[in-house]
């Protein structure tokens, strides 16, 4: 039963991302990458707007609230020092205007898109809840 789980929640996860990179595009962002495996942790997506490059963390869940607790402290460590491998490894400097998104795919169909949801110093924008 536990395998099952973990292959619904891998598909769900697949077409939550999918979706979402859908969304984006259609909102003029350009996908840089997709789901970059790195040592600090998995990004699900790179994207550029104008002069800000976004690391976009999808989640999929029942509700806002939901998808929002799952942002706590020490995930925004390891996504903060995946983006630090990412632009490494792509060349793009310190100076680069960078912030993090979240997308969440809201009982399966609607996108909620938090744009800097949370800064480098971590804190979580708590207008988003």
């Amino acid at each position: 039963m536990a395998r099952a789980k973990r292959i619904w929640a891998e598909a769900l996860g697949r077409w939550a991302e999918l979706w979402v990179s859908v969304y984006l595009t259609l909102k003029g962002y350009q996908i840089l990458d997709r789901r970059v495996r790195l040592p600090a942790c998995e990004l699900d997506l790179v994207a550029k707007k104008g002069p800000w490059l976004c690391f976009i963390e999808v989640k999929a869940g029942r509700s806002r609230a939901q998808i929002l607790t799952r942002f706590h402290p020490s995930y925004q460590n390891r996504l903060i020092r995946a983006a630090a491998q990412w632009r490494a490894r792509r060349g793009y400097g310190t100076d680069q205007l960078m912030r993090f998104d979240v997308c969440g795919v809201v009982q399966g169909l609607w996108i909620c898109h938090w744009r800097a949801a949370f800064e480098g110093d971590h804190a979580f924008n708590t207008d988003l809840i």
